[in-house]
């Protein structure tokens, strides 16, 4: 074979790969993940997640705790309604610092890329009012859009999200630029069981300008077609994101 037609073989076995049956529930939560996917649940069903996470930042452990229910209102259609519940700041000096988070109100709509579903694109559109407390609330109104891509194969997926947050109406107006990037396997003995590794890098630019970048390393099991749990660990490689952080998931869904 001549080694100048492989790059040609190579997207068109891509291209034509055989259609990809759904995504069980485990495959598709990103509660607590700062990456999203394009892929979307049947239409009508309603998926519930709750999230618990402990974080190191800047002399200070975070706890938080958060959920969100989305609803799938078409086949490349979903509306997001999450909270931010609670979450209270210990630093190692001073007095805590604690308060009840945001609502926010989130939708992705999926673009045709790949009618056989291995190549996927979304757009995704955040409102987050700013009407929660310290420490789980933003300064103003967050205004966020971006895209996601995701290339999928029967074993694991690879999941890429660029988005452009803008906080206004604070005592400094933000700009925020997240990019980040997860790998998931599916373990071929453990259908159950998912694992993944995520990057992720944020610049942030207010009165002064911070970058940071981190990791996450995790695991999501399904309990049920309609329960799954997760757990992941990360840490930050530099900047203003957490120097470790813990997180612990949940998920259910119900519909058609």
């Amino acid at each position: 074979m001549d080694a100048r037609s492989l790059p040609t073989l190579l997207l068109a076995t891509l291209l034509l790969a055989t259609p990809l049956a759904a995504e069980p529930l485990h495959h598709v939560t990103t509660l607590g993940s700062p990456t999203e996917h394009a892929i979307f649940l049947p239409e009508g069903t309603t998926l519930l997640e709750a999230g618990y996470g402990i974080g190191h930042r800047r002399s200070a452990q975070l706890h938080t705790l958060h959920g969100r229910a989305s609803l799938t209102l078409a086949e490349q259609l979903d509306v997001r309604l999450g909270w931010d519940v609670f979450g209270i700041s210990l630093p190692t000096s001073g007095p805590a610092t604690y308060g009840v988070g945001d609502l926010y109100l989130q939708g992705r709509f999926g673009l045709p890329v790949d009618r056989r579903e291995t190549h996927r694109l979304a757009l995704l559109a955040t409102f987050r009012p700013g009407i929660g407390q310290a420490p789980v609330s933003v300064d103003g109104v967050l205004l966020g859009g971006g895209a996601v891509y995701t290339l999928q194969f029967p074993d694991f997926r690879v999941d890429t999200q660029a988005t452009l947050d803008i906080e206004i109406g604070g005592q400094h107006p933000r700009l925020t630029l997240p990019l980040s990037g997860r790998i998931s396997y599916a373990l071929p003995n453990a259908a159950r069981v998912l694992l993944f590794a995520e990057l992720m890098t944020t610049v942030r630019a207010a009165n002064q300008t911070d970058v940071g970048a981190g990791i996450h390393l995790g695991t999501r099991f399904a309990v049920s077609p309609d329960l799954a749990l997760g757990l992941s660990i990360g840490g930050a490689l530099g900047g203003s994101l957490p120097t470790a952080a813990l997180a612990l998931t949940g998920a259910y869904t119900f519909g058609p």
